[in-house]
């Protein structure tokens, strides 16, 4: 007989995917505060966050063994810089622009997933995950960033309205 463990208690994706709403909505709520209330340059609020990760990633990888190939390498640093800038690029907008604008739009980032997915790896989508796409980047457009101004909303809505 083999020893073949099985778990007790799986938990369904569902689960992490709201915590990870919950947590991300917790986190753009108050992620602007140390820049704008109390002053804190962008560099110490990056390293702070980054150290944060390895908290984490140490209970995550344990007892995980690394695959050392270089292609493995490649991948996981291409993952990690282009992971790691787009935080950048987040922390800085939010230093520069309303969160509630910002994160509706970063929001629609798992479009550029399902887009690349499409062309490189040759996935189908369903006729309806089209429409859905096709509805979400019609949605971002209609938020270009010109917030505040009353002709902008104006264009914008006329806009969203045309597509």
């Amino acid at each position: 007989m083999t020893d073949t463990p099985t778990p007790t208690h799986t938990r369904s994706w569902i689960f992490y995917a709201t915590l990870l709403v919950l947590f991300w909505g917790v986190w753009g709520a108050f992620s602007a505060l140390p820049a704008t209330k109390y002053g804190y340059p962008d560099e110490m609020i990056y390293s702070i966050w980054a150290l944060t990760m390895i908290i984490p990633a140490v209970f995550a990888l344990r007892g995980q063994r690394f695959d050392r190939r270089p292609q493995a390498t490649i991948y996981g640093l291409l993952i990690g810089l282009t992971g790691a800038g787009g935080q950048l690029l987040l922390f800085q907008a939010l230093t520069m622009g309303p969160a509630y604008l910002i994160f509706p739009i970063v929001s629609i980032s798992p479009a550029i997933t399902v887009v690349m997915a499409m062309v490189l790896l040759r996935e189908r989508i369903s006729g309806l995950a089209a429409v859905g796409l096709v509805a979400a980047l019609a949605a971002m457009s209609a938020t270009n960033g010109s917030y505040g101004h009353p002709a902008s909303r104006a264009r914008n809505l006329r806009h969203a309205s045309a597509i």
